[in-house]
């Protein structure tokens, strides 16, 4: 089995995972408790981003002075190097890539390298967090 074709059913497995995790989010909207909060979601989001923009056509960094957006740009780059510096030095209590039982006992004992594992759970983890706001998919745990 070529390394191509083991990461072609990775693929498929987390292509069909996310079209499980999406039909069962479609599901949940016919209960009136998820409906509800997906209008009101919409709303939210209508009234506090799009429609701001739409009004002002310039973006929320319109009114800012143009001489402290320089100094905005290396604050927040700052900011950015101090979370991932803490990040890097200090421990956390749980593993940076965590596998479930299945795919332990099915992944780990299969002709595949280390790095396809790797690969194939940081894309997990990445469509996990494009996909889900709320960061409650089932599909990483």
């Amino acid at each position: 089995m070529t390394s191509h074709s083991i990461a072609g059913a990775l693929l498929y497995v987390r292509l069909t995972t996310i079209k499980g995790w999406f039909a069962s989010r479609l599901r949940r909207l016919k209960q009136p408790k998820y409906a509800i909060g997906a209008v009101i979601g919409v709303i939210y989001i209508y009234s506090f981003f799009i429609r701001n923009l739409a009004q002002n056509g310039r973006g929320p960094w319109a009114a800012t002075p143009t001489e402290a957006m320089p100094l905005m740009a290396e604050f927040g780059a700052a900011a950015l190097l101090v979370v991932i510096a803490l990040n890097w030095i200090l421990p956390r209590g749980r593993a940076g890539l965590t596998f479930s039982e299945a795919e332990i006992s099915f992944l780990f004992p299969a002709p595949i390298k280390r790095r396809t594992l790797i690969h194939y759970r940081l894309l997990g983890t990445l469509t996990t967090l494009v996909v889900d706001s709320t960061g409650q998919c089932n599909t990483i745990q």
